[in-house]
């Protein structure tokens, strides 16, 4: 039964769009019949959240699993550098030795403090599983499941950008230590411990954008007829590659690695796609018009996309900073955290584009339509409006000549 599950939330995933029916009979009379949910499209959009929900359920538990497999206190993961960079120069290690070492001049207490920050990340990401999970079970229950999804997404994130920001060395006492040694040490662990940090929060932030793109595609499949889905994903492609230049780029001068620059310059081909077709994204289509278009411009960007994944995957695997296990990680909690913001971003979009279509009838002939207009057709004129930077193209003249100036009484 799982298995069927998930082969299906495995396909809706990979086609991630609503322009052919999605979800079966047995959701249908479930949604009609116990909660008065009518409407081919909007159960389809139910079945689709319940499907990705499902995935980043699996995802994340395996994240987590793989996690506590390979799970290191900041005590063994000094000893194990240490070990490591001992006999790399040809020396035998000690680690018995090491260890002792360690926790003289490190400080127990203090290798506790810091494993504190492990243990709550460990406490968030189980956390924000369960929530994904029932959220996953209960997907007929749209209010309940839109509730739980929404507080996993914030735990997901909130977690680790509350303790990020928290000064973890100045929690530190090293009273057992001259004040030179002490300075040294702080800063020592500082570094690594902001290292560590960055780790764990980057791919978080990095998986938040592609998340936010692929749900507004999707949603565009389901609202075609309107360019505002579409905005989402023109806002978040520039973001997306400007962070992930921000977090690739020291790493790629320090490594060098033709593999990282070439899965970092595909993550960018992916996301400047929707920028390069924006002009076919953010206009109405009809229903075959998006069926050949957006799709065409999804499955470039997915290929583009995908072929960066293999590339850093294939950099994480043969660094020495990085295990099979540590890659698999890292892996699965980026797709987890993926397929949960595609679900929270499409969320919070129909709300907005449900606000925005009772404000724009509420706006269209009210006082402040015209002076709007005005602006606009100002702004226009001076050329300031069009998506393109280069010299607009001369219209074609229409047999109705121009109105002749009015003339002055």
């Amino acid at each position: 039964m799982l298995h069927d599950d998930l082969r299906l939330a495995a396909i809706r995933a990979t086609r991630g769009d609503f322009l052919d029916p999605i979800a079966t009979d047995e959701e249908r009379e479930l949604l009609r019949e116990r909660h008065g949910v009518v409407g081919d499209q909007v159960q389809d959009y139910i079945a689709w959240r319940r499907s990705l929900l499902l995935l980043a359920t699996v995802l994340l538990g395996l994240g987590i699993l793989f996690d506590l497999i390979g799970f290191q206190t900041f005590e063994d993961a000094i000893v194990e550098q240490a070990v490591s960079a001992t006999e790399s120069r040809g020396g035998r290690a000690n680690e018995s030795a090491i260890r002792g070492s360690v926790r003289n001049n490190v400080g127990v207490d203090n290798l506790e403090t810091l494993d504190a920050y492990l243990y709550i990340i460990l406490l968030g990401s189980i956390v924000s599983t369960v929530m994904v999970g029932f959220a996953a079970h209960g997907w007929h229950d749209i209010a309940r499941s839109r509730r739980l999804t929404r507080r996993a997404w914030y735990v997901v994130l909130g977690v680790p950008l509350g303790c990020a920001v928290l000064p973890w060395a100045k929690l530190l006492d090293f009273s057992h230590l001259s004040s030179s040694d002490a300075r040294v040490l702080e800063t020592t662990l500082a570094t690594g411990f902001g290292l560590m940090v960055f780790a764990t929060v980057g791919p978080k932030i990095l998986s938040l954008f592609p998340g936010l793109i692929r749900g507004g595609m999707t949603l565009k499949t389901l609202f075609h007829e309107s360019a505002t889905p579409a905005y989402i994903t023109m806002l978040a492609a520039p973001v997306f590659a400007l962070v992930l230049l921000l977090f690739f780029s020291a790493m790629i001068q320090m490594e060098g690695s033709i593999l990282l620059f070439g899965g970092v310059a595909g993550l960018l081909a992916s996301s400047i796609i929707y920028l390069w077709k924006a002009r076919d994204l953010l206009r109405s289509h009809t229903r075959d018009e998006a069926y050949s278009i957006i799709k065409r411009i999804r499955w470039t960007a997915a290929v583009f996309s995908a072929g960066g994944v293999v590339l850093i995957a294939i950099f994480l695997l043969t660094s020495d900073g990085f295990t099979f296990l540590k890659t698999l990680s890292l892996g699965a909690a980026a797709g987890g955290n993926l397929f949960l913001t595609m679900v929270v971003g499409s969320d919070f979009l129909l709300a907005l584009l449900h606000k925005e279509f009772q404000l724009a009838k509420q706006f269209q002939g009210s006082e402040f339509a015209a002076e709007y207009e005005r602006k606009i057709d100002l702004l226009a004129q001076a050329g300031l409006t069009t998506l393109a930077t280069g010299p607009e193209k001369p219209r074609r003249h229409t047999s109705e000549p121009p109105s002749p100036p009015a003339e002055e009484e």
